[in-house]
């Protein structure tokens, strides 16, 4: 951090624990005074995960001398872009109670590249958030003023139709009191006739537009529950369609199974098991395991797939899982920050390979290989394309082929 000689009282403090961690963690900070002795506080925090992070906002606490809370506030940072499991030193410095000690802040919201943390939900994104943000943010300055423009034409549409009804009305009036032959005008005869075929042909428009859009819900927006799972139809790149766990319904056992009414089950859709009272998971299918699947489960102790069945679990898969004890997925991936560092009750983790991930501590998003947690591990690999260096660290036990 920058040097801080022009003020006085520097206290400089790393931090070893956190509140939240699996994200965005503070690693240090350092609180100073000014010449009219104002406390300030700079902070810089550590990006937790291999995504771009562009938004944070926390919950600063703060103690006095004596580990007593004084105060307790909200701060947040935005437009700026932190690459993955890089550092963040905001600008900006934070006023502290002149009492203030020490202090400690807790995660509340999160946007990255890929997925957002709010509150402890953790939210599935497609692309950029930034450039999502952006993307919206033109659309609305756009449309603004079509907004008013629309609102201004069915207002006077509305008013043009009352006219015409009650001009209707008095020709109908009109008429009744004309005893003589009536006189039919061809003119408007001609015109009612090519009003008539102009409507005839946008009827047949938006029956055909109709149709279309009813297909491709059937075929795009399907939903298909299947013993206590929705599935959603999905459609890739070059137009096969499969279908996409996307809410577990159930009670405590989920099978997935590896085709469902003719379709190949081939992802599990972020949250789709969050909060939830499954306990037991069997996936008996390929498929890829999106961050989040598995947030916020408090029952979820078992999640296997069957001894072929290929799955990728990507990063943050399993988080905040606190009952969770065995992982078995014999012939699949493991990601880098696919188990989050709360899930302390592991007891068994069997896979085949990994991505990028240089030691067996990167597959946790902070996890320490001198905590607790890993003594109690039994870590279980069934390729040899693993050297000693990846175990490197590690004091639980490891099971080679």
């Amino acid at each position: 951090m920058s040097s801080y000689s022009e003020y006085k009282n520097i206290k400089r403090i790393q931090v070893t624990s956190h509140l939240t961690d699996e994200f965005v963690s503070l690693i240090e900070y350092i609180i100073f005074e000014n010449d009219e002795k104002d406390k300030y506080a700079i902070f810089k925090f550590q990006n937790n995960l291999e995504q771009y992070l562009f938004e944070v906002k926390f919950v600063v606490t703060q103690y006095d001398t004596e580990k007593r809370i004084i105060e307790k506030s909200t701060i947040s940072y935005r437009d700026f872009r932190v690459d993955g499991k890089e550092v963040l030193v905001p600008d900006a410095k934070f006023k502290c109670n002149k009492n203030c000690d020490t202090l400690s802040t807790e995660l509340v919201y999160a946007a990255f590249e890929k997925i957002i943390f709010d509150n402890g939900n953790i939210v599935d994104v497609k692309y950029d958030y930034q450039d999502y943000k952006k993307d919206f943010d033109e659309w609305a300055k756009d449309n603004k003023s079509d907004d008013r423009v629309v609102a201004k034409s069915k207002k006077e549409l509305k008013k043009e139709r009352k006219l015409s009804k009650k001009q209707a009305k008095l020709e109908k009036k009109q008429n009744k009191k004309n005893k003589g032959p009536v006189v039919l005008d061809i003119t408007n005869q001609n015109k009612t006739k090519a009003m008539l075929g102009t409507n005839i042909v946008f009827s047949i428009i938006i029956i055909v537009l109709c149709t279309i859009f009813t297909i491709q819900f059937r075929v795009n927006g399907l939903r298909v529950r299947d013993n206590g799972i929705l599935y959603t139809t999905v459609t890739d790149t070059s137009g096969n369609k499969s279908l996409k766990v996307k809410k577990f319904e159930g009670d405590t056992t989920a099978i997935i199974a590896d085709e469902v009414n003719g379709l190949k089950v081939t992802s599990i859709a972020a949250n789709a098991f969050a909060k939830t009272n499954v306990v037991t998971v069997t996936i008996n299918a390929n498929l890829s395991v999106e961050g989040g699947a598995f947030n916020n489960c408090p029952n979820l102790t078992r999640v296997e797939t069957g001894l072929d069945n290929k799955c990728v679990f990507h990063s943050l898969s399993f988080a905040n899982c606190p009952l969770l004890a065995e992982i078995y997925a014999p012939s699949s991936e493991m990601q880098i920050n696919s188990i989050s560092s709360g899930i302390t009750s592991l007891l068994n983790l069997t896979f085949n390979t990994t991505n990028k991930a240089s030691n067996l501590a990167r597959l946790f998003n902070g996890f320490s290989l001198n905590s607790e947690v890993s003594s109690n591990l039994t870590v279980t690999v069934t390729s040899n394309d693993f050297s000693e260096s990846f175990f490197e660290g590690f004091t639980g036990t490891v099971v080679k082929p």
